[in-house]
């Protein structure tokens, strides 16, 4: 399993380099740091993030979303200036609202399971909708989440 990870992020590595143009070549290598497109940092983090999935289901998905987040942020220059979304998700985790978030957000997608889930987890659950309602994502003139940012 490592081995295909690594033959995957060699591959993802080889196809980013060859196809940034010139200028963005030159861009990232600026002051001494070497900026990587967002696509590979995604790719890469998401490749590692999956290394122990099991099932593809609600619990799976919250391991995965979870673990992104985490190897995302272990980078010192992604607290400087964090993606937008991925900000907000650290936040979540910070505050033990990133599993109710994740069955919020991908609960339809397995009705049975996120029953199951909310019989056993309903406190936590009330408690994030609660936070949530006075802490949504703030997507405003100062705080622009776009694909040409990255």
């Amino acid at each position: 399993m490592k081995n295909t990870i690594l033959s995957i992020l060699f591959t993802i590595l080889t196809i980013s380099v060859f196809t940034q143009t010139e200028s963005e070549k030159k861009e990232a290598f600026e002051d001494d740091k070497r900026k990587f497109p967002f696509c590979m940092i995604y790719e890469t983090t998401m490749l590692l993030a999956m290394t122990d999935l099991e099932e593809v289901d609600l619990v799976g998905l919250n391991k995965i979303r979870t673990a992104f987040i985490e190897i995302y942020f272990e980078n010192d220059s992604r607290k400087e200036d964090p993606d937008l979304l991925f900000g907000w998700h650290k936040e979540l985790i910070e505050k033990g609202y990133f599993e109710a978030y994740n069955y919020w957000l991908l609960g339809q997608g397995n009705p049975e399971e996120i029953e199951q889930w909310l019989g056993e987890n309903e406190y936590q659950f009330n408690e994030f909708i609660k936070w949530f309602s006075d802490h949504p994502l703030l997507v405003d003139e100062d705080h622009i989440y776009h694909r040409l940012l990255f």
